[in-house]
């Protein structure tokens, strides 16, 4: 009795692979078919994709192939020259086409009764054309629309603002990234250059029938193609119908658009750590595990295995019995062939650090070995019960034929087998082992963010202090020693839109250097970012101390380059006083006189103000000793008055009666 029980275990296992009905394989003229039948779902859902999209294109036939996807759904010998509507008559939901940069996809959802009728008609639409220039015109007007009409704003991208703006991005150091940094991955590899939208609207306007036609020829054959249908058929049948539709078009050839796949991560023997600090009254979160590389499916889902069925315990631990998480969660993240394995969860305060302690302990001690078979066998049981949940709709049977897609697609030839398939062979040793190349010391991977250390919001008053600090920093960058009381006169020499200006870009250039002096520093350590390489609170004093070295810079930046930048002119009793990037005195004794001279080149450095009107007439001062200053004004002859009367007052008559 027992032996059948099992056997009825295995045999309800088996029948609920989500991959026992999928049929995948190629016609005699290349086109891919994926048939995934399903009794109990409700509707029937196909998809057809080429490989053909904008990555196709070069700047004068950018948006031929958007424009081909809506001259597929034409035809002269149908109702209204329109398959949308042909297929929309048959209670067809969800029509559409989608051109992105790699491919070209055309979708819909039918009643189970139409699904081989939905299935010749695709193969029509996609094969069996005839348009006429009516058809380009009507859907070069609608593709307009979509895409929007030539108007001022192009001129943004006339100019290239976007190129101008990532130029400016390139001057500072690149910001660190995992990927890039721990795996060495290269994001230009893969990197896709679309047109500027000016140049999709313009060349809509432009395409003929001729050039639509030829790129459809190029690239819409069969071996250019995948069918996808899932839902509720008829496996047979469809097959047949395939065969008298899908597999009559003539075998051809032409171009294609391949998705490049590359696996380019390396993997180097630093730990991955960063401590994020915000000193706030929030619960604390940690993001824990191992970087790895993806080299075959087996590895993978061991470690998804892995991790899901330790987060569970993990949450039986933190969670139910003590309450200190909300839910611990396990998974994986993948970028090309890069692989970071992870724990996630939040905790109290007070129970913070140990429950980050008992985390690791227990994935350290387990991937050296301790680790019995009941729990393995829990683990792949609970991997297998992911994949049997398939529900029976056509979205998720579509994910299920897109997954398997992508998986043959990753590991080539290594995926003889399918994911279920490989789960259902796993030995317990092979678990044990592959944990233990996985889960090294030099590989960790680990995200800290801490609410605080001595109390809440204490990084709010750290912040709110540093934010006085430099407030008061540029006051005094800008500022000069003088009782305001005893100003007779004063002047704005520089506008404030000018004044405003020059501060910014203090501040811009300050922080250029400093980033590029912290990256070159960088490069001799160990650590990625110095505020995020280290916990609190030592975090803190970092935050200090790069706050404070930044100030600096930028009092350097100040000094050097803009030292002849003055804001504002202050007379008292026996001093005029010029106030900017630094302050300068001259007793109104050691004047000799004031005049008004024409702006000049050559003046550059003398000029005490800044003006977008820089031709206009400057005041020149002549010290006793034959230096000369010259002095911006909006009205150079107003300030000679006003200053020959306070610097140089008329003297007293005393008349006699």
């Amino acid at each position: 009795m027992r032996l059948l029980l099992l056997s009825l275990v295995f045999l309800g296992t088996l029948f609920a692979n989500p991959y026992k009905n999928l049929k995948h394989y190629t016609l005699s003229n290349g086109l891919e078919v994926y048939l995934l039948p399903d009794e109990k779902a409700k509707n029937v859902h196909i998809e057809v994709v080429v490989k053909v999209g904008m990555g196709a294109e070069n700047k004068e036939n950018a948006g031929i192939s958007h424009l081909v996807e809506h001259i597929v759904f034409r035809d002269q010998r149908i109702k209204d020259n329109d398959y949308y509507n042909l297929i929309k008559d048959q209670g067809a939901t969800d029509i559409n086409g989608f051109t992105s940069y790699y491919t070209t996809r055309y979708i819909t959802t039918i009643n189970p009764e139409n699904a081989y009728w939905i299935t010749e008609t695709f193969s029509k639409m996609l094969f069996d054309k005839n348009v006429s220039e009516e058809d380009l015109r009507v859907e070069k007007g609608a593709l307009q629309i979509e895409i929007g009409e030539p108007n001022w704003t192009d001129i943004f991208d006339i100019l290239e603002v976007g190129k101008v703006v990532e130029t400016i991005g390139d001057l500072f150091p690149p910001t660190p990234d995992i990927y890039e940094d721990d795996f060495g991955i290269d994001y230009e590899a893969v990197k896709v250059e679309y047109q500027k939208a000016s140049v999709y609207k313009n060349n809509n306007k432009k395409f003929r029938l001729d050039e639509v036609m030829t790129h459809y020829h190029d690239y819409y054959f069969p071996a250019n193609m995948t069918l996808k249908i899932v839902g509720k058929f008829e496996l047979y049948k469809m097959k047949n119908t395939i065969n008298k539709t899908f597999a009559k078009v003539k075998k051809s050839s032409g171009k294609t658009l391949i998705e490049p796949m590359i696996k380019d991560a390396r993997l180097d023997d630093k730990p991955y750590l960063s401590y994020e600090n915000s000193g706030m009254q929030y619960s604390a979160s940690v993001e824990l595990g191992m970087k790895m590389l993806v080299e075959n499916p087996e590895k993978m889902l061991i470690i998804e295995s892995y991790m899901d069925n330790l987060a569970d315990r993990l949450n039986k631990e933190f969670r139910n019995k003590e309450g200190e998480t909300y839910s611990v969660s396990g998974g994986v993240g993948t970028y090309r062939n890069a692989a970071i394995a992870s724990l996630y969860f939040s905790s109290p305060h007070d129970a913070f650090d140990k429950n980050i302690r008992i985390a690791n302990e227990w994935m350290m001690r387990e991937s050296a070995g301790d680790l019995n078979n009941s729990i393995i066998q829990a683990a792949l049981k609970q991997k297998l019960n992911k994949f049997e949940a398939v529900e029976h709709d056509v979205d998720s049977l579509l994910s299920t034929i897109y997954q398997y897609e992508q998986y043959k697609r990753f590991y080539g030839d290594e995926a003889k087998k399918t994911p279920y398939e490989i789960l259902k062979q796993i030995t317990p040793d092979t678990f044990r082992r592959t944990l233990k190349e996985v889960f090294v010391s030099q590989h960790a991977y680990r995200i800290v963010q801490r609410d605080y250390v001595w109390f809440p919001y204490e990084g709010m008053v750290l912040l709110t202090l540093l934010m006085f600090v430099f407030i008061y920093s540029l006051i005094k960058f800008y500022g000069a020693d003088i009782n305001k009381r005893k100003v007779k006169f004063h002047r704005r020499v520089s506008n404030r839109f000018t004044s405003f200006t020059i501060i910014l870009l203090s501040l811009m250039i300050g922080a250029w250097i400093y980033e590029w002096l912290m990256y070159g520093l960088l490069q001799f350590t160990t650590v990625t970012t110095f505020l995020d390489a280290y916990d609190i609170p030592v975090a803190y004093f970092i935050m200090i101390a790069d706050f404070l070295a930044s100030l600096l810079v930028l009092y350097i930046v100040v000094k050097k380059l803009f030292p002849w930048f003055y804001t504002k002119m202050l007379i008292t009793e026996n001093t005029m006083t010029f106030v900017g990037a630094k302050s300068k005195y001259i007793p109104l004794k050691d004047i000799a006189y004031c005049d008004i001279t024409p702006w000049s080149p050559r003046l550059w450095g003398k000029i005490h103000g800044v003006s977008l009107l820089f031709w206009r007439p400057l005041l020149k001062i002549v010290s006793n000793q034959g230096e000369e200053l010259y002095i911006r004004s909006t009205n150079a002859q107003h300030l000679k008055e006003d200053l020959s009367h306070i610097i140089m007052p008329e003297p007293i008559v005393v008349r006699k009666f």
